[in-house]
């Protein structure tokens, strides 16, 4: 669907006509073809870095500062980002709601097409949808069918998170461990660039890593 109102107007003009070469300057116009481009003006990604400090008091304890709403994870996007994601969606002519835009979040296994076996429910409002499956037990695996060319997975790190394996289309890719020292909700932990958009199968495998063995799977991102 072309725009009423564009913001630019640019006339292309013939110079002479095709058929006997005659000048063509100051001739009737006889019809107009309308052909819009939309594109979006030059943007610079500002980068705000929120340093939550922490301080020992004399007793001992430290105490770190607590972050700003919006920052929960140590990477986020802000609301203009967000709003040209919205764009995107509702906006570009042939866009649909089908495709929702250039990525789409399944929150947790209540996708279509995903399986995940020995695994418990956990709720909490920092999860993809208020909530996710998690599984302590090694080779507790989840898989999830999808159709694109960008898989990513969401899930949580903290200190009694562990390792897992991935595998796509039955082929080991990596494995990669969720512990850390301070805890993360909802963070893409990996991520992969398919060379063709086609559909695959995801699988996430629990390693069992001892004392931390805690796996959880939050939700998957797809572009296609």
């Amino acid at each position: 669907m072309q725009a009423a109102r564009p913001d630019l107007e640019v006339r292309h003009e013939p110079a002479c006509c095709s058929s006997c070469g005659a000048g063509l300057a100051g001739r009737p116009v006889t019809g107009v073809e309308r052909r819009q481009v939309f594109d979006l003006p030059p943007v610079t990604v500002k980068v705000t870095e929120h340093q939550l400090i922490e301080r020992e008091c004399g007793c001992g304890y430290r105490t770190r500062g607590g972050a700003p709403a919006g920052a929960e994870a140590p990477v986020q996007y802000g609301p203009r980002i967000a709003a040209i994601i919205v764009y995107l969606v509702s906006s570009i002519p042939g866009s649909s709601c089908r495709s929702s835009g250039p990525r789409r979040r399944w929150p947790s296994c209540s996708a279509p097409r995903c399986r995940q076996g020995r695994s418990r429910r956990s709720k909490c409002a920092c999860f993809s949808g208020g909530a996710d499956q998690y599984s302590t037990q090694a080779n507790a695996s989840a898989t999830f069918t999808f159709t694109g060319n960008l898989i990513q997975f969401v899930s949580e790190q903290s200190s009694d998170r562990g390792s897992f394996k991935v595998y796509i289309d039955g082929t080991l890719q990596a494995t990669v461990s969720n512990y850390s020292t301070t805890t993360h909700n909802a963070v893409v932990v990996w991520q992969e660039s398919l060379a063709t958009s086609g559909q695959h199968t995801l699988e996430i495998v629990n390693v069992g890593t001892s004392g931390h063995s805690r796996v959880d799977v939050d939700a998957f991102i797809v572009a296609t």
